[in-house]
């Protein structure tokens, strides 16, 4: 397969290219420019190696933003080796986007369609519009929540074109569920000694005691990761229990769901049931049979050992957020009451980009927060850590209602899309990925309720990439039919 670095085809480009990079590293060198250099070497070694290696590149970044958050937190704030940590996923996928387009035009390659382009670019052009309508911040702050809105989708268009087959998904299902059964087993430890094994790690050392038991964390820094990590794992499990109908996923799905549980957190759950739903809807025969009685199982032997913690913990959380006399000064509550508000007054097409809701509006922190008198809310002030709290919220108040309907399209096309893959597929392997993906969709949709699922690592990336992933599928489904059919099979 032709490459962009098959362009430079003669050994003076070759020779050019090492006299440049002699030359900068040792002026960076010399000057003591060490930040420059590590940049731009590290720009030439990801062009090089997504060029060359695409699949290998995307998976590496995969399994690396699964540990990148404890990564970050060996190093002190603000140190060199923390800032290139943090960015480096940015800078993976913006170089692989790019190089992804200029391929095509270089090569003159049709543009694949999915699912998306026609709301996806409705949608863009809906933020840019109100952006330069209301300019309430600087455009290069609205530039940098662009890319972070559309971080995901760039990952759906490079996972969708690196047309992984069965036997690459088979090598990548089996060592990223490797991976998780390992942080399953770390959170078992951090369940049993909290303590010692966060310090041993040098991860975040605060516990979190939900009715009695400490949230359990594994390697990431937070909870809820933990438990988002499990759930996605439990619907691919589950899914494969279904379809393949091996035991062994069985036993795995009933490992990732406790691990959910244990992380303490309300919202994997609360994702995890309507994704347990879908899949009942869409599986037939004697696989209902066989769903009802596994999850009914399920259902008696986690009761039976930690029903009355859940139960406490469900309550708590209805107590949080719907029944508390102060309603009003409930962070989450507040995002999604001021959102209303702004998609009212900015009517139809919203505030704009990072003036509300995102992470660039909380890190130069917007000017709407102090308009709408929301500054003083606990968690909501300048530096809280509550004010990317909730994606719908982000998505109502930034781009109004047309914009909302537009990001609605965009995840009703990729629903639409995989339920039709699901009933068409006929390899047994690639309907249990598919399955596995719309539940995955699923459970993000309702979690993104509580939390900017659809853009913060890991997340993003793994959602993103299942579905660019599956959509690509259509056409591998396509040959193995074909193959099937062949009169010379």
């Amino acid at each position: 397969m032709k490459t962009v670095l098959s362009d430079i085809k003669n050994k003076k480009g070759y020779l050019l290219m090492l006299i440049f990079l002699a030359s900068f590293t040792a002026f960076c060198l010399l000057f003591s420019f060490l930040p420059l250099f590590f940049a731009v070497a590290g720009f030439f070694l990801i062009s090089f190696m997504y060029a060359r290696f695409p699949k290998l590149t995307m998976i590496s970044l995969g399994i690396f933003l699964i540990f990148q958050d404890l990564l970050v937190s060996q190093f002190g704030a603000g140190a060199p080796a923390e800032m290139v940590l943090k960015r480096s996923e940015e800078a993976v996928i913006l170089l692989a986007i790019l190089l992804f387009l200029l391929k095509k035009i270089f090569h003159k390659e049709k543009w694949e369609r999915t699912p998306i382009d026609i709301p996806l670019l409705c949608f863009v052009l809906i933020a840019v519009l109100s952006s330069i309508k209301n300019h309430i911040v600087p455009y290069k702050l609205a530039a940098l929540d662009l890319f972070l809105l559309l971080k995901g989708f760039f990952i759906f268009y490079i996972c969708y074109n690196l047309h992984l087959n069965k036997e690459d998904l088979q090598k990548v299902i089996s060592l990223l569920l490797n991976i998780a059964l390992v942080i399953f087993m770390f959170g078992i430890i951090d369940l049993i000694i909290p303590g010692v094994f966060r310090g041993f790690i040098h991860n975040e050392t605060f516990i979190d005691y939900r009715s009695g038991i400490p949230s359990v964390q594994s390697i990431f820094i937070h909870p809820g990761t933990f438990g988002w990590f499990m759930a996605f794992f439990a619907c691919f499990c589950f899914s494969f229990f279904l379809i393949v109908q091996k035991k062994k996923y069985l036993l795995f799905s009933i490992f990732f769901i406790l691990g959910m549980l244990l992380s303490m957190r309300f919202k994997p759950a609360a994702g995890l049931i309507p994704a347990l739903l879908l899949a009942f809807i869409l599986v037939s025969g004697f696989r209902k049979v066989r769903f009802i009685f596994v999850v009914g199982l399920l259902i008696l032997v986690f009761v039976g050992f930690l029903g009355t913690e859940l139960n406490l913990l469900f309550k708590d959380r209805v107590y949080s957020y719907l029944q508390s006399p102060d309603l009003s000064n409930n962070a989450r509550n507040v995002l999604y009451s001021t959102s209303f508000r702004i998609a009212r007054d900015f009517f139809p097409l919203g505030s704009g980009l990072a003036t509300y809701g995102g992470w660039i509006s909380a890190l130069h922190y917007s000017p709407l927060y102090a308009k709408y008198a929301i500054n003083s809310i606990y968690g909501l002030e300048k530096g809280g850590a509550f004010l990317c709290d909730a994606f719908w919220s982000y998505i109502i108040g930034q781009f109004g209602v047309i914009g909302t309907i537009c990001y609605g399209w965009i995840l009703f096309s990729l629903f639409r899309g995989v339920i039709k893959l699901f009933k068409k597929m006929d390899d047994i392997f690639l309907k249990a990925f598919v399955l596995a993906t719309l539940m995955i969709l699923v459970e993000a949709i309702v979690e993104a309720i509580a939390d900017p699922t659809f853009s913060k690592p890991p997340q993003c990336f793994f959602i993103f990439a299942c579905l660019g992933i599956t959509c690509s599928l259509n056409s591998l489904n396509k040959e193995i039919s074909r193959d099937e059919n062949s009169p010379n099979k």
